[in-house]
């Protein structure tokens, strides 16, 4: 009975460890984790109309475009992407140029609203 705790005790410590080596803590955005795979393709992805169409929520591309359109054109695609969060709410950092994204999703998973912040390198 020893042996089995033991062993349980030990693949659980494991798990954990192996855990904590896939998802790193990044400084600036805390957990690394997997993400959203559409928000690293789009933001992979050069800004442009179809940018808009696919990755933002209908209800807010005019505004989307109007606020943050020159900005997401001159810096997309990003190269150096890590990202964490979930339920909606997700950080993406790159991280050769110390760029922060913070990105909100609406239900169908598609960019609701952005916020920038420049972290420096």
């Amino acid at each position: 009975m020893r042996k089995l705790l033991a062993l349980f005790l030990f693949s659980t410590l494991s798990l954990s460890a192996a855990s904590a080596a896939t998802y790193p803590v990044d400084d600036v955005i805390g957990h690394v984790n997997e993400g959203d795979s559409m928000l690293l393709e789009a933001f992979s992805t050069a800004y442009d109309e179809t940018w808009l169409e696919r990755f933002a929520s209908p209800s807010i591309q005019k505004d989307l475009n109007a606020m943050h359109g020159q900005r997401l054109l001159a810096m997309l695609p990003l190269d150096d992407i890590i990202m964490s969060g979930e339920g909606g709410r997700y950080m993406l950092r790159d991280r050769s140029r110390g760029l922060v994204i913070t990105i909100w999703l609406d239900q169908d998973g598609l960019v609701e609203a952005l916020s920038f912040s420049d972290q420096g390198l």
